[in-house]
């Protein structure tokens, strides 16, 4: 340990104390407080499960009428 990194550590204390003094951890206490923890995820995931069916029944539906055309164009039928 030299003494460049000890005379910054030492600085970076006071900085640190003199901070606490002037209310600092009183501030971040009050911000932990009031804090509000979010819902985890259920939500998002009940919406994205829907819009996946909605994809699916899309696809389905549009590979019906795939089918159609291509048995009108094969078979010459409606």
């Amino acid at each position: 340990m030299d003494i460049e990194s000890l005379g910054g550590g030492a600085a970076m204390g006071f900085i640190g104390s003199v901070l606490t003094l002037l209310g600092w951890n009183r501030r971040l206490s009050k911000l932990e407080d009031n804090k509000v923890d979010k819902d985890p995820c259920t939500k998002d995931m009940e919406r994205h499960d829907e819009s996946i069916k909605s994809v699916k029944d899309d696809l389905t539906y549009i590979r019906g009428r795939v089918d159609k055309l291509l048995d009108i164009m094969v078979n010459g039928k409606r």
